[in-house]
């Protein structure tokens, strides 16, 4: 009996140690499919975070792209705006320069010839049209040429005044007999020409009329030492 008895608590041990055996085994399954599961679920949400990641970095880039777009447009119009200003003002200015040089400097025997009244009011014109236009439009004129033509206005204002109380007192508007006259027209007409002067080399540098001459000159430069002639 005793042996049967012995037999039996090792058959028992022998299958506890089984079941442990398999316990840990069967755990170990166990865990390592979860380990798995939560892997797969890792990456997958890995996965979602680059993806996006990648939808917002595209947004960013699209959305800089557009600014950088807007931008160069903008600048653009700016400029095109810009010329067409300068443009227009210089415009102004010749037609003002070239009315109060025929009202004090009329060319003799000239066709259709104003009278001296006609031609005073034609240069007012001229003189109000400009400097309307030149103060709405000032802040697309730099700020030397700006500065320099409306120190011009002073000048060419006291000559005009000067020229329409010659008109009242019914005298000549020729520099030639009125001493004063002659230097206030003499000064207005150097102001005019070196605002008229900046103008252009304003226009010059935004169009870039220059480079492109001093191009023009040195292909003809390199042209000219062409061997092949």
């Amino acid at each position: 009996m005793n042996k049967t008895f012995e037999m039996t608590m090792i058959e028992l041990i022998a299958l506890g140690v089984l079941i442990f055996l398999f316990s840990i085994w069967f755990a170990r399954i166990f865990n390592s499919g979860k380990l798995r599961r939560q892997q797969a679920k890792n990456a997958d949400y890995i996965e979602k975070l680059n993806t996006e990641h990648a939808q917002q970095q595209q947004a960013l880039e699209n959305d800089l792209k557009f600014e950088r777009q807007s931008a160069q447009l903008g600048h653009a119009h700016l400029i095109e705006k810009r010329v067409a200003v300068l443009d227009q003002g210089y415009k102004y200015l010749v037609d003002f320069d070239g009315a109060i040089h025929a009202a004090v400097r009329p060319v003799p025997g000239a066709e259709n010839t104003a009278s001296q009244q006609e031609a005073y009011d034609l240069a007012v014109l001229r003189f109000t049209s400009f400097v309307t236009f030149f103060e709405r439009n000032k802040l697309y004129f730099s700020r030397g040429v700006a500065k320099k033509v409306s120190k011009s206005h002073a000048s060419i204002a006291t000559t005009l005044d000067l020229m329409r109380a010659l008109l009242y007192a019914n005298q000549t508007l020729s520099n030639g007999i009125n001493e004063e006259l002659q230097s206030l027209f003499n000064k207005a007409d150097s102001e005019i020409r070196r605002a008229r002067l900046d103008i252009e080399s304003e226009l010059r540098v935004i169009l870039r009329v220059e480079e492109t001459s001093q191009n023009i000159d040195a292909d003809n430069d390199i042209a000219g030492l062409s061997v092949f002639r």
